[in-house]
């Protein structure tokens, strides 16, 4: 009998045990190598562990990363080539790896999920959002259709999520919904490592503002330039992550306030610390549409972890999770005056800020932190190994 590492042990700390290892393969046509949930949460912690554990993703070469095998296929060159032919690439390479558990991130990736599941094999669906929801706020899909096919999203969602042998779900609101269709459905939460941060290393610049993520209006891009041109002209925005589409990168970089943006593009995990170590406020400027209500998004628990006071939206759940943490200032994401106001008043007063970050890392060391969510991954492996 093997006994597993870091994540291996019980509640209790005794340790976790399976008969053999347990050949782990994760699938994603979407999300980039080294995603933060998917690589560094998931593979990470499974290899740990003591599985063998592959994951098939889009990347220029195969490489062992940390202990996780990257098995690469090639990058799709539009939308329609990634539903097509990257599916069936995926699933080919999946085959060929003839895993115990395959685990799969994109709703995309449901009718190669259900033709492994129907040729033997335990199959996972990681839901990372409300697929419904968002389908209702994607920008490049016509608004006449996006009703019918989130529809039809939501009946095929359903229809396989009851034949999979579990599911993953990132937030408590999902739970209800998807335990009627699956009762092995796991509460595996965005957390942040605690490895993640190191707020003793940090190098504050007073006038530096973050949003780490994806780019779009939905996701509070345009509000963030409305209220940075309110601000002193030494204050900057530092931006990191993929624009949703090339629209959105033309409309920000035509904005007359993108001159006082830092764009890095898409960053590694190590790249991004160094932006957390500069950022005096972190910014949460999402719209209320799709799933942006509720108060899970991974930078909210990394700016957290980093000690950044975080101004987020008044609406949802956000000013109940403010009200419980005190981690920073709740704004109306709409008014750009007002916003810009509650920034104003952080960077002028740093022992405020700092008190808010304190208050926000101790709730985020006490309640956010991944090595729970990762024991309860473990655990879930565990019980499809029987």
């Amino acid at each position: 009998m093997a006994t597993y590492g870091k994540y291996g042990s019980k509640p209790d700390g005794t340790a976790n045990s399976f008969e053999t290892n347990m050949k782990v393969v994760h699938l994603t046509s979407v999300h980039p190598p080294f995603d933060v949930r998917i690589f560094h949460k998931e593979c990470r912690t499974l290899a740990q562990a003591g599985h063998d554990v592959v994951l098939i993703a889009c990347h220029d070469r195969d490489e062992t990363v940390d202990g996780v095998r990257i098995h690469a296929t090639r990058r799709p060159k539009s939308r329609l080539e990634r539903m097509t032919r990257t599916t069936w690439q995926i699933l080919r390479a999946a085959l060929d790896e003839k895993a115990d558990i395959y685990h799969f991130h994109d709703p995309e990736l449901i009718p190669a999920a259900l033709f492994l599941k129907y040729s033997g094999y335990k199959v996972i669906y990681d839901i990372h959002e409300d697929l419904p929801q968002q389908i209702l706020v994607k920008s490049w899909m016509p608004h006449w259709i996006r009703k019918p096919v989130a529809s039809a999203m939501k009946f095929t969602e359903a229809f396989s999520a009851r034949r999979f042998d579990a599911l993953c779900v990132p937030a408590v609101s999902f739970l209800e919904k998807f335990r009627k269709l699956n009762r092995n459905t796991a509460l595996v939460r965005n957390f942040v490592t605690s490895e993640f941060a190191a707020p003793d290393q940090r190098k504050i610049n007073p006038r530096h503002l973050l949003h780490a993520g994806g780019l779009s209006d939905q996701r509070g891009l345009t509000n963030m330039l409305n209220v940075l041109g309110r601000l002193p002209n030494d204050v900057k925005l530092l931006l990191a992550g993929p624009f949703a589409n090339a629209q959105a990168a033309q409309q920000a970089k035509t904005h007359p306030y993108w001159n006082r943006v830092e764009y890095f593009g898409v960053l590694s995990h190590s790249e991004l610390r160094k932006l957390y170590q500069k950022a005096a406020v972190g910014l949460i400027l999402y719209n209320n549409v799709g799933q942006y209500g509720g108060s899970t998004a991974v930078k909210l628990y990394e700016f957290m972890l980093w000690e950044i006071p975080v101004v987020m939206p008044d609406f949802g759940d956000w000013p109940m999770f403010n009200r419980e943490h005190n981690c920073g200032v709740c704004v109306d994401v709409t008014n750009p005056a007002e916003a810009s106001r509650t920034i104003h008043a952080l960077l002028d007063d740093p022992e405020w800020a700092r008190e808010l970050g304190r208050r926000g890392r101790a709730a985020a060391l006490q309640n956010f932190v991944w090595e729970a969510e990762a024991r309860t991954l473990v655990s879930l492996y565990e019980s499809l190994s029987q």
